[in-house]
């Protein structure tokens, strides 16, 4: 889900799409502009960015080290 206007609005604390924009690179926020020409940024990529939400746990992935000495036979 996106933020709306009136969202976008009340974060960046300007109308303007242009303004807007530039406060959401000063502040590192990822968007994308819409075929409406407004930038259009998720809900929970704010959230997560304010700390209300919690981020995705990734699974931390590492090779099997024992599998591969195995397979070189060390």
């Amino acid at each position: 889900m996106f933020l709306n206007q009136e969202e976008l609005i009340k974060l960046t604390g300007y109308k303007q799409r242009a303004s807007q924009i530039k406060w959401l690179r000063e502040h590192g926020i990822r968007f994308l502009v819409g075929g409406d020409d407004q930038p259009k940024i998720m809900l929970t990529q704010v959230e997560e960015l304010i700390g209300a939400a919690p981020k995705s746990k990734r699974k931390k992935v590492e090779p099997n080290f024992d599998a591969l000495d195995a397979y070189m036979g060390i």
